[in-house]
């Protein structure tokens, strides 16, 4: 058996890769796959929970969202007025405006985002107390500006017809 004190230059190389590493730790990147909207319909279609897909906006005050400055945050809630209509697989249903709650989560250092004031492309989940849309560091709920193929795949995954993640 090999005694670390038996080696000083083999242990200080240990103890100084040991500390890079725990050292580096917060400042690790965060790998994230890119968002897919046919992967997270069909991870929202397999989940016991029920979600609607939004299109619409949020006005709330962006200055509330959790700071990626801090390392263990662990996120928050927020409240957020919802001005958007309900994805159908033909069309939209009526204008609806409502508050709903941001679950803004948090890994690490790195936490969700989500802006005010643009169009996204929301999976919000329902639940008795009305509707919370989960915003991860990852992303994948969230689709910021959609365009006319993300808004028609939604329809095409909702109508059952093909739904493939890229």
């Amino acid at each position: 058996m090999i005694h670390l004190r038996c080696l000083p230059g083999v242990a200080a190389m240990f103890l100084a890769a040991i500390l890079a590493v725990v050292a580096a730790g917060p400042a690790a990147a965060l790998s994230c796959r890119r968002p897919d909207l046919a992967r997270t319909f069909q991870m929202a279609d397999q989940s016991t929970d029920t979600y609607v897909i939004v299109l619409g906006e949020l006005d709330f005050d962006v200055s509330q969202l959790p700071g990626n400055d801090r390392p263990g945050n662990k996120g928050q809630e927020l409240t957020a007025k919802l001005h958007g209509r309900i994805v159908t697989r033909t069309d939209y249903s009526d204008w609806i405006d409502r508050p709903i709650t941001l679950n803004v989560q948090c890994v690490s250092a790195w936490c969700g985002s989500v802006p005010a004031g643009e169009d996204l492309l929301m999976f919000l989940r329902q639940s008795g107390a009305g509707y919370t849309l989960d915003v991860g560091p990852c992303g994948g709920y969230v689709f910021l500006r959609p365009d006319h193929n993300l808004i028609a795949l939604a329809r095409n995954c909702l109508a059952g017809g093909p739904c493939e993640p890229r």
